[in-house]
């Protein structure tokens, strides 16, 4: 039986569109010596559930750097994602750790300081106080912070909600704000701030090809993470045969769990599309919405007075919501899915409808857009 993924595939593949997608790279994973000497208490924060990192792969040689310590603890940076016990035991796998989940909302936090644009920086607990603070993460292209990993462990990963909506409500919409971009990106120099101000003291940075650890860096501070980007750079940033197109079918691979993580795939489409023109996501969505739903549901003077008066407990989704909203004016939005329906936001129509749309339209499919980005001069 074909997936939704491989039918629209073969589609594409008839009609001869442009397509980008990733890119494997010509590099070889080399064996990391983890060896960390002292006494006292490791925290390692690796990533939730929505990344494609299989924790249990990474802890296995990373533990046995730290056999001198007395107490090594794992702490699930989830930001402001549920995680839920199936969640982690599918990403430990047979690793047998002791582990916490941290919570934005519920976990102690204490203050850490100010970033340089005065951001209050509250985090974990147990982070905080740990001897030694080590961060795992997965680099690939994100929407705002240019690229997922590194410092993103510490903000949002185990930063208290106020300090999540702060940063994100202040920086998001910035001009620099978006997938592959780092210099000038304010979004990301404030998680790198609040990074410092955390004091990590090891990162062991990754990049992936589907379900695949392809490269690995380890190092002090967060220079791995910068080690990666180069990597990942050259396998999800694509160049482009035209710069707008009039059509972009966008597979929401491999931010497909819901509706709220796929936008990261329309937020990557829209970069080559035309004004006037039509975006189509691919996305399973086995996870329904993702909690964005209501948000959708709303106007967006009734999101921007939630927002302003405090009404709601996460802003990320609302924030989402708004982007989703202002491109809807510039754009037409549908949406190929098994589990979602149609809405305001999104047209739902079935694979024998894709022929109306894209006929006589310059049309580009991005094959795993949650991660692959059109190359543009930035």
């Amino acid at each position: 039986m074909y997936s939704l993924y491989s039918l629209v595939e073969q589609y594409v593949t008839r009609k001869r569109f442009d397509i980008i997608e990733p890119v494997f790279p010509n590099v070889f994973v080399q064996k990391i010596q983890v060896s960390v000497s002292g006494s006292g208490s490791v925290v390692i924060v690796v990533p939730d559930h929505t990344r494609t990192l299989r924790v249990g792969d990474i802890l296995g040689f990373v533990l046995d750097g730290f056999s001198g310590f007395d107490d090594v603890k794992v702490l699930f940076g989830t930001g402001t994602h549920n995680m839920s016990d199936n969640d982690v035991k599918r990403l430990l796998g047979d690793v047998d750790v002791d582990y916490s989940v941290h919570d934005a909302w519920s976990s102690e936090h204490v203050f850490v300081g100010k970033t340089s644009r005065d951001l209050d920086v509250y985090i974990d607990r147990e982070y905080a106080e740990a001897d030694v603070k080590i961060v795992v993460g997965v680099v690939v292209p994100h929407p705002w912070a240019g690229f997922s990993g590194g410092a993103k462990l510490v903000l949002p990963g185990v930063s208290s909600i106020y300090t999540i909506n702060e940063h994100h409500t202040r920086w998001f919409l910035h001009k620099r704000s978006r997938a592959g971009v780092l210099n000038g990106n304010i979004f990301r120099e404030e998680i790198e701030n609040a990074a410092m101000l955390a004091g990590v003291d090891y990162s062991l940075n990754t990049v992936t090809f589907g379900d695949r650890i392809v490269y690995m860096r380890w190092s002090r501070g967060l220079d791995s993470f910068y080690d990666c980007v180069r990597i990942t750079s050259r396998i999800y940033l694509r160049p482009v045969p035209r710069k707008k197109y009039d059509v972009v079918v966008a597979d929401a691979r491999p931010f497909d769990l819901n509706l709220y993580q796929a936008t990261k795939a329309i937020d990557h489409a829209k970069l080559v599309l035309n004004k006037g023109g039509s975006l189509i996501l691919v996305c399973e969505c086995p996870g329904g919405y993702g909690g964005i739903r209501d948000y959708l549901d709303m106007s967006k003077y009734e999101i921007y007075e939630g927002l302003k008066m405090k009404r709601f407990r996460n802003l990320v989704p609302p924030l989402v919501a708004l982007t989703l909203k202002d491109l809807q004016k510039r754009v037409k939005l549908y949406i190929v899915s098994s589990n979602i329906s149609g809405d305001e936001m999104f047209e739902k129509i079935e694979l024998d409808e894709l022929e109306s749309i894209v006929k006589g339209k310059r049309t580009l499919f991005i094959k795993q857009a949650g991660t692959t980005v059109p190359k543009l001069d930035f």
